[in-house]
């Protein structure tokens, strides 16, 4: 089981880098607090980011250190109860990491209130009826390659079956299934946005939109999927220890590639806005924000989207608010409870 404290400080690595993406200031934000720009360089804002990434080296630091201790944990124990040792980590980890977030914001919009600065925002939200026509939703997109992934998870379910596997582990082939499938089908059913006045800027961004969706999700579960095969063969004793570093190099690649691409889709919307002389309509206000225990959490019941952007545009959160988060949450309870 020491391949789980591995991934473990692979979950601990992407949520420092994650995390430490918040204390760079864009689109009008830090720690999701609309601020003006020339305040960045104040010497309050500076004490905050710089405390902030100090806690969250410490933290860091403190997770590589129970990783290592959970390489010796895992040994001690039978399957389930290391599994359920593992999920309790990275809840434990998850949870860590938003205490230096919440501390800052709480922190920031004290001073912003001390210090009454003004934010002027739109938060006009029109609907495009053309870019919302059947056009876009008729529209077809090259999914074939995803048929890779799925072969490649139904081979490994044979592997299993066929060597007999510990019982655990089947829970994790079948959830990265329903994973690829609810993908697959949530992105079909993506929303509509409207960004600008122009139809046909709307149409074009929306068209690359999705596009940029089906493209991260592949690139995802084909990394996922390609690390759990390794892992089989390797446990099957078919293959070395060196495939694994290999295809860990090869997730690493994939993470870089899909933050690359998301970047790109954020500059060509903004490019082609541009092109347009228009601005994108946004809806987000330092109330609609809340920090929980698994992170932001956006709440606007006036807002139609049921995925928000975060500001700064490299991830995206539920509108608590909107039905889809609650059928969600359900879903993840009865896929838990089955399980």
């Amino acid at each position: 089981m020491w391949y789980l404290a591995l991934i473990l400080m692979f979950i601990n690595i992407v949520f420092y880098y994650s995390s430490k993406r918040d204390s760079k200031y864009k689109d009008g934000n830090l720690f999701l607090v609309t601020i003006p720009e020339y305040t960045i360089e104040s010497i309050d804002v500076q004490k905050i980011i710089i405390s902030y990434n100090r806690q969250l080296n410490i933290l860091l630091s403190i997770s590589f250190i129970i990783s290592i201790i959970s390489i010796l944990l895992f040994n001690l124990f039978p399957p389930l109860i290391t599994v359920f040792i593992f999920f309790v980590l990275i809840f434990i980890n998850t949870v860590s990491m938003q205490i230096p977030f919440k501390k800052a914001r709480e922190k920031l919009l004290k001073i912003k209130k001390q210090n009454s600065w003004l934010i002027l925002n739109n938060i006009k939200y029109k609907i495009d009826l053309k870019a919302s026509s059947p056009y876009i939703e008729q529209s077809t997109f090259k999914l074939k390659h995803f048929y890779c992934v799925i072969i490649i998870d139904i081979y490994i379910f044979l592997l299993m079956i066929k060597y007999k596997a510990d019982v655990i582990i089947y829970p994790f082939i079948i959830l990265q299934m329903i994973i690829l499938l609810t993908g697959l089908i949530f992105i079909k059913k993506l929303r509509i946005q409207t960004f600008c006045e122009n139809n046909e800027a709307n149409i074009m961004i929306n068209l690359n939109r999705k596009q940029i969706f089906y493209d991260c999700l592949f690139c995802l579960t084909l990394s996922d999927a390609l690390f759990n095969l390794v892992i089989q063969l390797y446990l099957l004793e078919m293959f070395k220890f060196i495939y694994i570093i290999f295809v860990t190099i090869l997730s690493f690649i994939t993470t870089i590639i899909t933050l690359y691409k998301i970047k790109d889709y954020h500059n060509k919307k903004t490019e082609l806005l541009s092109h347009y002389n228009e601005c994108s309509y946004s809806l987000s206000s330092d109330d609609c924000w809340k920090i929980g225990l698994m992170g932001p959490a956006y709440y606007n019941p006036y807002d139609p989207r049921t995925l928000v952007s975060m500001p700064g545009g490299m991830q995206l959160t539920f509108n608590t608010a909107k039905k889809g988060y609650r059928y969600f949450i359900i879903g993840l309870f009865l896929l838990f409870f089955v399980f």
